[in-house]
């Protein structure tokens, strides 16, 4: 390469660093974080919890914050050994590390993007636009509140670059540099689109084949080069796999497998990108003023490329066909689409939902990127043969102004047609504008909306006229000079996507407001005590800035938490799902035994649960009193798909109490079984029990009538089995009030519609018990003990043990210390998630941590005096760390192998 070469390539990578401040110009004047979505509780405050602890030069591999506590490291989208966030996170302040982040990779994107187009040949004029196109692109874009997939998808160039150099030297230091790339995407913390990249590269692979003088070569390149990007991300994957396997996510349903795929529909935003509304409409500034009414979301339906990217790509397809590099990115697009579209093409998404790891992923549409990135390279194909054929680019010209001129026109007839549709409509039947037509969308709105007066068509349409005066210019004065050209692209380009990428919730949001309630917990927790806000589906917290996740930015530690893994037995006996929220909150409300022993000392309710709580704080959940009872019953088997088989029978209700509800079937339940009361206008999910599939044969839930009861109730066992469904016993037992009250919840503070309570109950983060029994891997019994006395235990014999005093308790991430004090033998409990990786000592001597009532850790403790700690040690991180090293020396011996063969025989010589 001539320094001339050199000097322009490190001027037009310096642009792509400097671009996208320009770009978003807001950049400079935000302050908070620019995290919509996800971003705002599922990103930033675990990664301000990861960057506090880079800063104190501290691997953070435990995170003590959110449900019971979970493997920091292991989780892949926390992305601790990405190199960025390694580097920005430890050194940056975490905000603008954070913010920038999304720029930063935006570069890279380009540069990576500039690269490879490069090493194919083409002129670096279209390598640069085409680098300038992806990173603008929406499908980047728009996943502000998506990091780790915006930082997954911009690998893939760059590992593209390196196989074109193999291709070219035949130097085995690019397949380490291809996988050290790929374990570079994978460490950026969102597997699906490694898996989606790896499909992409093996098509790539495919069609490379005839660039081989052999077969075998080329499957000794491919072996070797799998054989190190496994071994560079074992440090992540083999933690990852013990996660998931403890969290039994291998299978999905096919009705989540198709979730969020594409849809026909959304191919028209290729051409009006905002057509179908904006998630967060007149931001940041003023401009789309309807809300987002498509299929899916928009964050993940974007695959806006630009109006002319998107006309030079399809005239490349057709004009170029015989290219090798056209023919592989014609194909790969075109999978890409296919597959984003998934169950909009029913026959192949239930082929792709029989392939092993396709169907562990659901949100097809994510298969855009490789579409978007196909499009590019096909767009600066075209522009790489204007370049370097001029006779046939006036030709090429011709076409594109005809094609331009055309959707212009043919944009025009269509919108002024569905208006005049619209007109017609609503001239004859007035009283139809306010009619719902479609999502809650208006006769009156779908008028304004298909109209030329509405910017995301008025708009677009004056992006395909400048593209059309622009091009119609170049053909007729061809003596223009192509520097003037070429800069006037690139700022049409980049004009025409800032109108969709920078009106895409690009909105900050502030962590820095502090609630009555969030001030209180923090002057009152102590040693890590947890909290439980009871997050549902009406209830969020925002109101009083206690959204979930939003409590690790705060120091405060809850039981339950926005999350990507859950352990099965912690999803079955706390009911809580991936987002922290419970639906079956009444029963951890009214049985807080468990609740108790989590050390959840403070809970945050809605007021809609005063009532609920009044009542549990005068009765006595051992005071039982039978209602129904009836054994040996059948469900038969429903008369058709769809359709329930119910037994009911009626039963007397009171108002304001608490009732329990017990089922012991023949055996563990593989088609859900529903246990209810029911009764005209009383129908509600508080009052149902839904039997979990394949968990326990017993199972037992406590239920609050509420304060409205009508006057004929029935007690109802249903299910949609097509086969008969056989239980022992199922009763209804009312639970009776305490003869002297005493307070299980204590009202500290209302706010907002909010109420904070203190757990009466609350056990301290170690206790000691006097009961094991023995567990056989059932856990619902655990709701018919008193966990302050007794607990369910693994590997351990049912035995009794003396109650120990425990004092000097310490507590932090991934390690807790006490001193513990028994005249016999004692059983110490550690609220902490039971995980691989925990180890415990008694003064200094390894011993084993047993799981405790499915979800904690336990202890057996000799009589005496004894300091005993919890540490985490993960032997999955030591084992990756040993795959890694291992890895490297045998890249370094693969790369090096003829250098070290002849150092040899040089030595054999002698």
């Amino acid at each position: 390469m001539s320094s001339e070469n050199k000097k322009r390539d490190k001027l037009i990578i310096t642009f792509f660093f400097i671009v996208p401040f320009i770009f978003y110009f807001i950049f400079f004047i935000s302050k908070g974080f620019w995290a919509p979505g996800d971003g705002k509780v599922f990103y930033v405050p675990p990664r301000s919890f990861i960057a506090e602890n880079l800063k104190n030069l501290h691997l953070p591999l435990w995170n003590s914050y959110i449900n019971l506590g979970y493997p920091s490291h292991a989780d892949i989208q926390n992305s601790i050994f990405y190199l960025p966030n390694l580097i920005f996170y430890t050194f940056l302040p975490f905000e603008f590390a954070y913010n920038y982040m999304f720029l930063f990779h935006l570069s890279l994107a380009g540069v990576f993007t500039y690269l490879y187009l490069n090493q194919i040949k083409l002129n670096w004029k279209a390598s640069f636009l085409g680098g300038l196109v992806f990173m603008f692109s929406g499908t980047l874009n728009a996943k502000l509140g998506h990091v780790t997939v915006l930082n997954s998808i911009v690998w893939l160039p760059i590992i593209l670059y390196f196989y074109e150099k193999l291709l070219t030297t035949r130097k085995k230091k690019y397949i380490f540099f291809m996988s050290a790339a790929f374990s570079m995407q994978v460490f950026a913390g969102f597997i699906q689109i490694s898996f989606y990249t790896a499909i992409i590269l093996l098509v790539y692979f495919i069609f490379s084949i005839k660039k081989y003088d052999s077969f075998r070569r080329w499957v000794y390149e491919k072996i070797n080069f799998s054989i190190i990007t496994l071994g560079l991300t074992a440090v992540q994957t083999v933690p990852l796999i013990i996660l998931t396997k403890s969290a039994g996510r291998t299978e999905i349903t096919y009705e989540y497998f198709s979730s969020f795929s594409l849809d026909f529909i959304s191919l028209i935003t290729l051409i009006f990108p905002n057509i179908l509304g904006v998630h967060i409409p007149n931001s940041p500034y003023k401009l789309y003023d309807t809300f987002y009414f498509g299929p899916g979301n928009l964050t993940e339906f974007a695959l806006y490329i630009g109006i002319l990217p998107l006309i030079f790509a399809i005239v490349s397809v057709f004009k170029e066909r015989k290219d090798f590099h056209v023919k592989i990115w014609s194909t790969i697009a075109f999978i890409s689409l296919i597959l984003a579209l998934g169950a909009s093409i029913p026959i192949i998404n239930k082929i792709m939902y029989l392939v092993p790891g396709y169907n562990y992923f659901r949100v097809s549409a994510r298969f855009l990127f490789g579409f978007s990135f196909g499009m590019t390279f096909l767009f600066a194909k075209q522009i790489d043969k204007l370049i370097k054929n001029r006779k046939e680019a006036m030709n090429i010209y011709t076409l594109l102004i005809r094609i331009t001129g055309i959707l212009i026109g043919c944009s025009i007839i269509c919108i002024m047609v569905i208006q005049k549709i619209f007109q017609v409509i609503l001239s004859a039947t007035p009283a139809l504008s306010s009619t719902e037509l479609f999502k809650s969308r208006t006769f009156g709105e779908f008028a304004d909306i298909f109209s030329l007066r509405n910017p995301a068509i008025l708009i677009p349409l004056g992006i395909m006229v400048m593209y059309l005066i622009f091009l119609i210019i170049v053909q007729r004065y061809r003596n223009i000079g192509n520097r003037l050209v070429f800069f006037s692209l690139a700022f049409l380009i980049v004009i025409d996507l800032h109108t969709f990428d920078f009106y895409h919730e690009k909105v900050v949001f502030n962590y820095s407001s502090e609630s009555e309630i969030s001030a209180l917990l923090k002057s009152h927790i102590q040693n890590g005590e947890r909290l439980w806000p009871v997050i549902n589906n009406e209830n969020d917290f925002e109101q009083i800035d206690f959204s979930p996740n939003k409590n690790i930015m705060d120091n405060i530690h809850t039981i339950n938490g926005y999350a990507t893994f859950l352990t099965k037995e912690y999803r079955s006996l706390t009911q809580f799902d991936e987002r922290g929220v419970n639906d079956n909150s009444d029963n951890l409300l009214i049985n807080s035994s468990l609740l108790s022993s989590l050390n959840a000392k403070y809970i945050i309710v809605s007021n809609v649960y005063n009532s609920l709580i009044n009542t549990i704080n005068k009765t006595d959940i051992l005071e039982v009193k039978a209602v129904y009872t009836d054994n040996n019953i059948t469900v038969p088997p429903s008369s058709q798909a769809g359709s329930m088989s119910v037994i009911q029978n009626p039963v007397t209700i009171e108002p304001d109490m608490i009732y329990k509800i017990s089922v012991d079937l023949e055996e563990a339940s593989k088609t859900p079984v529903f246990i209810d009361l029911w009764g005209e206008g009383y129908d509600n999910n508080e009052q149902q029990m839904t039997v979990p599939l394949g968990v326990d044969k017993k199972y037992t839930k406590f239920i609050y009538s509420g304060l409205a009861v009508p006057q004929n109730v029935f007690f109802r066992v249903f299910s949609d089995n097509q086969t008969k469904i056989d239980i022992d016993q199922v009763k209804l037992e009312k639970i009776g009030n305490r003869e002297y009250p005493k307070v299980t919840f204590k009202k500290l503070l209302t706010e907002e519609g909010y109420t904070l309570y203190e757990n009466m109950n609350v056990l301290p983060k170690m206790y000691s018990i006097l009961n094991v029994n023995e567990s056989n891997g059932e856990y619902s019994r655990i709701f018919d003990m008193d966990l302050s006395k007794s607990g369910l235990v693994e590997g351990i014999r049912s035995s009794t043990f003396s109650l120990a005093i425990i004092e000097n308790i310490k507590y932090t991430d991934g390690f807790a210390s006490a001193t513990v004090s028994s005249d016999e033998k004692s059983f110490i409990v550690f609220s902490e998630s039971f995980f691989p990786g925990w180890n415990a000592y008694v003064d200094g001597e390894k011993r084993e941590v047993l799981k405790v009532n499915g979800l904690i850790q336990g202890l057996q403790i000799p009589a005496g005096k004894h300091e005993v700690e919890f540490k985490y040690e993960p032997n999955s991180l030591n084992l990756g760390l040993l795959i890694l090293l291992l890895t490297i020396l045998y890249s370094i011996l693969f790369v090096n192998f003829k250098s070290f063969q002849n150092l040899l025989k040089r030595f054999s010589r002698r």
